[in-house]
């Protein structure tokens, strides 16, 4: 796993962490910033290309015709090592993008170790690669939630030309966490006006006015934000659960009934909505008999269910 601060060259550990549903287990951390590891250290360095070996001959003696197909020898290696270098570039990039595909299985089965080692090894074959950082962003995220090592992924897709406007808003929120608010202001500055008023234009504005103490504001701005993009179900789930703590029940029942939409999905905005609607996420939603049974049948038929004991408890009650 790559150090933050440190070069693209030489970031350190391979690691694993605590899982989203706190059922994972928790290692000695490395580096005070470091991911608690269950997965032994090792320092990830770049793939390079192997390099060209080129017999040695004595130009100044022997027969000139043998000191021209020396150098003939060695002007045809260097040229296959010109011509070779670029293909072995694209095949390790190739190598990479597989082992991403394989790590996100293991992330989706929250097997951490698993993926940590893939994607180790994927940043050792292409470093700078956006699948792979993007990768490594959410093993982070979902073991050992770091700002400090978000920002540094960030800034590897930025200076890629791999950034996106979600990816600046992601970015702000990591110089605020690290107590930087005038660099996440600039993030929005450099934003143009109609950027301000999309998506992720507001939510940055939002960040920005929380950090300052405009609550109301910064709500107002996030769920303009959110009503933005309701084709997302996350944002639909995000707009519900404000709606849920409405004082008028008309507005409640609602939101009852679109967190249920977003339930019956088979992505992880429906675990998320499961998790609501079975009260873990700290909002109480009444369920009657009937649904308690629907809402049973939705965690064991997805595709990725719920990890931990108390869903299993729960399912024998």
């Amino acid at each position: 796993m790559p150090t933050p601060g440190a070069k693209a060259a030489g970031p350190a550990g391979s690691t694993g962490g605590m899982g989203a549903t706190g059922a994972s287990r928790v290692a000695a951390s490395s580096s005070g910033m470091g991911m608690a590891s269950t997965v032994p250290a090792a320092v990830i360095m770049p793939g390079g290309c192997p390099a060209s070996v080129v017999g040695r001959g004595d130009f100044g003696g022997g027969g000139g015709s043998g000191g021209l197909a020396l150098m003939l020898v060695a002007g045809g290696a260097a040229a296959a090592a010109l011509v070779g270098r670029p293909l072995y570039h694209a095949w390790e990039r190739r190598e990479a993008s597989a082992m991403v595909a394989q790590a996100r299985h293991h992330l989706d089965a929250e097997r951490w170790e698993e993926a940590s080692k893939l994607l180790g090894e994927a940043y050792q074959k292409s470093p700078d690669q956006e699948d792979v950082l993007r990768a490594l962003m959410e093993l982070v995220r979902r073991t050992s939630p770091s700002a400090e090592r978000q920002l540094f992924f960030l800034r590897q897709l930025s200076a890629g030309g791999h950034s996106t406007a979600e990816d600046q808003v992601r970015m702000a929120e990591s110089h605020l966490a690290l107590r930087q608010p005038d660099e996440a202001r600039q993030l929005l500055d450099k934003m143009s006006p109609a950027e301000r008023e999309g998506r992720y234009g507001l939510e940055l504005r939002s960040l920005l006015a929380r950090a300052d103490g405009r609550q109301a504001e910064a709500q107002a701005l996030l769920r303009r934000s959110w009503e933005k993009a309701l084709e997302d179900p996350e944002c639909r789930l995000r707009l519900a659960t404000l709606d849920l703590r409405n004082p008028f029940k008309e507005v409640q029942q609602r939101a009852e009934d679109q967190v249920w939409s977003v339930a019956r999905g088979k992505d992880r905005a429906a675990l998320l909505a499961i998790e609501l609607l079975s009260g873990q996420a700290g909002v109480a939603i009444p369920l009657t008999p009937a649904q308690a049974d629907e809402l049973w049948k939705l965690v064991r038929t997805h595709p990725s269910p719920p990890r931990g004991g108390s869903w299993q408890c729960w399912g024998h009650m």
